[in-house]
């Protein structure tokens, strides 16, 4: 089963249950949180579930203009309660990335599908360059938006942290 999500910046995860990663970068370029917290609240009600997940630790940084407030306390003001993703390595969530896509289709395991309509995803992540440095790493300068948004997901699913009660 695949879910479905109208932003087409969206990354659908489908391991054991549905896990819907929204992804801002794409389709929202200069949002403010209110306004991409309304879009994933509505997706939320499409989809029946709660607005709550996982994000880049750097969205709780209180850092600059004397901030008291950071971008994750501003979603959770806003009805969206997300955590630091527990990133861990970034190889070591590529790999995983990698064996989910060889896995998908097999009845016996879960696997990582993405659905054509996350445009973005499809225009970004198949394409991303290896760094000359470390080739088990992907070139952290290119655009990886939605590759790090879907690996933050899946090592989340994979260390159970997604799934946790909140």
């Amino acid at each position: 089963m695949l879910a479905r999500a109208s932003a087409s910046s969206c990354i659908e995860v489908v391991l054991t249950i549905i896990l819907i990663v929204f992804d801002s970068s794409g389709d929202l370029p200069g949002a403010t949180v209110p306004v991409v917290a309304a879009r994933i609240k509505a997706m939320c009600e499409r989809w029946n579930c709660k607005p709550r997940g996982l994000a880049d630790d750097a969205c709780w940084a209180k850092t600059g203009s004397g901030l008291s407030h950071s971008i994750g306390d501003e979603f959770c003001d806003c009805g969206v309660y997300l955590r630091p993703a527990r990133k861990g390595s970034r190889i070591s969530g590529w790999e995983t990335m990698r064996r989910l896509m060889a896995d998908a289709g097999r009845p016996d395991v879960p696997g990582l599908y993405v659905s054509q309509r996350c445009e973005q995803w499809w225009e970004t992540v198949p394409t991303l360059p290896r760094d000359p440095r470390h080739q088990e790493d992907v070139l952290t300068s290119a655009n990886d938006h939605c590759a790090d948004a879907c690996r933050y997901a899946v090592t989340g699913m994979v260390f159970g942290q997604a799934s946790r009660a909140w």
